[in-house]
């Protein structure tokens, strides 16, 4: 396989994770530039926190992102913001989501026993 086809798969995957964290934040998001994206993302999850932290509470829940895990990161990086811990959790579920195949893979989901 050559190089551009890991480009081409790369850029695939960011656009995924964007559009999914995206719609799960019910984000709209101008440019699809990482720095950007993260940006904007810390934005809406810093007045989450201050106005709807039961949202934020239900869309980590649903994203999937470890409580435990969050919790450890929160402690760790005391010295970051709430809001970029948090998304830099997200950012990273999504893509470990991606890289299972789980996001946008309907094959993924079976009920076989």
């Amino acid at each position: 396989m050559n190089n551009n086809y890991f480009c081409i798969m790369n850029i695939s995957n960011n656009l995924l994770l964007f559009q999914n964290i995206s719609s799960n934040l019910e984000l709209e998001i101008g440019e699809n530039t990482f720095d950007l994206f993260r940006k904007k993302l810390i934005e809406v999850i810093d007045d989450l926190l201050i106005h709807n932290n039961d949202k934020l509470t239900w869309i980590l829940y649903r994203i999937d992102v470890s409580e435990k895990k969050l919790k450890e990161s929160l402690e760790d990086k005391y010295d970051q913001k709430t809001a970029e811990v948090i998304a830099d959790l997200i950012i990273e579920r999504e893509t470990q989501k991606i890289n299972k195949g789980i996001v946008g893979n309907t094959d993924a989901w079976s009920f076989d026993i």
